[in-house]
């Protein structure tokens, strides 16, 4: 079985339990605080691993304790870390995180050594990412890493049969000669409409602001919007898909845990069409149902038994 390829931004997260955010100078106490493994690409391949997926991180951490605990931590997840260089200058990645009474969060990432992985470092997985089916990005890593990945799988991959899938996540511009590469873009609303360049108001204006996108290059948009479902748009239409109704504790992880989610059902099919996809997405918003009742990022998420059992 080819091995999901995960290009991978590795951060430790800081937690901290508060009942409201702060305000703009302004003090509160939190009731707890704990210490986590992170990082939306480290969660991603985690998700995946949890799954019962072979999974490939492909990342850059600090020659540190941080660092060196988070490559065993993957190690012992059954996640392939050959791929995860440390670096002399910059230390491991970190993400300060804010979850209020409601379960939401905030968060500040300081990237730290993902900043410094690059297309060269790319360029040396070449033996795995060539036999890799799926290859997922985001934007807590730079963007010229993603697009060099993205365009060996395309260009000289398994005869383009990868399937590439980016989440824009923190949101910024996506260079103009990425789009055509990326098979299915996976933004929140808040980015979908960051991209769109206006706000999005109705689920019309959702759709209306993925078609805009195809015209660009992508394949497929696949929005999620959290309680209230995902939206896909493909060329041939757009298509809702339900959420399931759960008690939210900490909505850390749900989008991470969806894309998971996502590409490991996708790893499993022979084919790639609007149907397919959206069966896959299916399976992804049962895996985030369960993870936004749990605490945490990479804690939450669960394995395939867990999905099956609860959503049999």
């Amino acid at each position: 079985m080819n091995s999901i390829y995960v290009i991978t931004s590795i951060n430790v997260d800081m937690v901290a339990h508060v009942k409201e955010f702060p305000k703009a100078g302004e003090t509160v106490l939190g009731y707890n605080f704990s210490r986590h493994f992170g990082g939306k690409g480290a969660n991603q391949a985690m998700a995946i691993s949890k799954l019962g997926l072979p999974v490939t991180a492909v990342g850059k951490v600090g020659n540190d304790m941080l660092g060196n605990e988070y490559i065993s931590h993957l190690k012992k997840n059954k996640i392939n870390t050959r791929y995860i260089f440390q670096s002399s200058e910059q230390p491991t990645g970190i993400a300060l995180i804010n979850v209020d009474e409601n379960g939401e969060n905030s968060i500040i990432v300081i990237s730290g050594a993902n900043d410094e992985l690059s297309g060269i470092d790319i360029e040396n997985t070449k033996g795995t990412l060539l036999k890799s089916k799926i290859i997922i990005s985001q934007f807590e890593v730079p963007v010229k890493a993603s697009l060099k990945a993205f365009q060996m799988a395309k260009e000289n991959g398994m005869k383009g049969e990868a399937v590439t899938i980016f989440n824009p996540a923190p949101v910024r511009a996506i260079p103009d000669e990425m789009w055509r590469y990326i098979d299915i873009l996976v933004p929140n609303e808040g980015e979908l409409s960051q991209l769109a360049g206006r706000k999005l108001a109705s689920e019309d204006e959702i759709k209306q602001a993925s078609r805009e996108l195809l015209l660009k290059g992508v394949r497929y948009v696949l929005v999620t919007m959290g309680e209230k479902g995902s939206m896909l748009t493909g060329s041939d239409g757009s298509y809702f898909i339900p959420t399931r109704k759960v008690n939210t504790v900490d909505t850390t992880a749900a989008g991470d845990s969806f894309i998971g989610g996502l590409a490991a059902a996708l790893s499993e099919k022979t084919e790639y069409d609007d149907a397919v996809i959206l069966e896959c997405a299916g399976f992804a918003t049962k895996v985030a149902a369960l993870v936004v009742q749990r605490e945490g990022a990479q804690t939450s998420l669960p394995t395939l038994q867990e999905v099956l059992d609860v959503f049999s």
